[in-house]
């Protein structure tokens, strides 16, 4: 995994257009996270907002909320706020968009939905962001197993994935970094897009999120 500061780490990846990510398009933007304090927000996710018109999607996390901001017909804001990370643990977090709801998966589990005015303005010519939003509300914990698809998954898919991460060669799949490289400032695209990004001061980690049937460290064990 990486590990962030909440200082002045991030992740950038360079514009491409295989990226994309429009209102008239479907798309799921997955993550596993780990936060290490209860400050709100932290960036999980945002694709910039330099351009114009001045959109963007940005994810927040933390224990009070879970968020999900985009921009449309020039800077009008919508909002979906759901609830927070359940813990200090590793938690998967899937938003997904069908061109009429948007819906945030917890750990695999639907926790909110809504039918927003618009979706999300165009996000064309902006880079990627993982935790940091252009340097602001820098995420202080972990990320790891970042994935953008321009399709919607359904819960029972985002279950699969969860427990049996992608290959890289998943039809939809456009975007995928699982940060298993250990060493380096580069975050590889597991893709055939070449996406990489640029590691600006996260670090390494071997703290990852736990395999399917591996106790974590909220789990507890009662022997009978």
């Amino acid at each position: 995994s990486l590990s962030f500061d909440g200082v002045d780490d991030w992740v950038q990846v360079d514009y491409a257009s295989n990226l994309d990510l429009v209102g008239s398009q479907n798309f799921t933007i997955q993550s596993y996270v780990k936060v290490n304090s209860d400050v709100y927000p932290f960036a999980l996710f945002h694709t910039g907002n330099d351009g114009d018109p001045e959109n963007s999607i940005r994810i927040n996390v933390g224990i009070q909320s879970i968020a999900v901001h985009w921009e449309y017909n020039g800077g009008t804001n919508y909002i979906l706020d759901g609830p927070g990370l359940p813990n200090y643990d590793w938690n998967h977090v899937s938003f997904t968009w069908d061109g009429t709801t948007v819906k945030l998966y917890v750990n695999g589990e639907l926790v909110i939905q809504a039918v927003p005015p618009s979706g999300p303005g165009e996000t064309a010519d902006r880079d990627y962001y993982f935790g940091s939003e252009l340097g602001g509300n820098t995420l202080d914990g972990y990320l790891d197993e970042i994935a953008v698809w321009n399709t919607t998954l359904n819960q029972s898919q985002i279950q699969s994935y969860m427990s049996t991460p992608p290959t890289g060669n998943e039809s939809g799949l456009v975007g995928y970094w699982n940060f298993n490289e250990g060493s380096g400032a580069t975050a590889s695209d597991a893709t055939s897009n070449g996406n990489d990004g640029t590691i600006v001061g996260a670090t390494w980690s071997t703290d990852v999120p736990p395999t399917p049937g591996e106790v974590s460290d909220n789990d507890i064990l009662i022997e009978t």
